[in-house]
């Protein structure tokens, strides 16, 4: 099957990229060197929002998923998320909201997560209100100069 992916992806196809990088991250195919997973993630993530949301947390965790270790490239990881609200705002606001509330990716903000869940409620993202109610009860407060992108 990975081979099947990686010669889809190199006639172009995004989805066969995020395929051959989805099976090579899972264990269920032989692991691909990082350059080459990041190299298929970012094509498929040109146009599929799952694959820049994976190719956020690769750049964090370099497919080793589980760590505790600090983020390898938060800038990139950031941006990654920030990309994928060209394709899926309504995603991507939730997403980036997860990256501001943790410290996965950057130092917590917990305005700018409200910011990003309060977005993307308003692009119709639901399931959102446990979220929205625990930042709250952090201190985190709306500002009208505080906004998630």
């Amino acid at each position: 099957a990975l081979d099947s992916y990686l010669y889809g992806a190199s006639l172009g196809s995004a989805e066969a990229a995020y395929a051959a990088a989805g099976i090579s991250l899972s264990g269920r195919a032989p692991r691909l060197p990082n350059q080459q997973m990041q190299s298929l993630l970012e094509a498929a993530a040109r146009t599929i929002p799952e694959a820049g949301i994976t190719l956020a947390y690769f750049y964090c965790d370099e497919g080793h998923s589980g760590t505790d270790d600090p983020c390898a490239n938060p800038e990139k990881a950031l941006q990654a998320l920030k990309d994928i609200a060209q394709l899926s705002p309504k995603t991507a606001l939730v997403e980036l909201g997860n990256a501001y509330a943790s410290d996965d990716i950057v130092i917590p903000d917990t305005s700018r997560a409200l910011a990003c869940y309060l977005e993307a409620q308003s692009k119709g993202a639901t399931g959102l209100e446990s979220a929205i109610a625990e930042l709250k009860s952090q201190g985190a407060a709306v500002h009208s100069s505080i906004h998630c992108l």
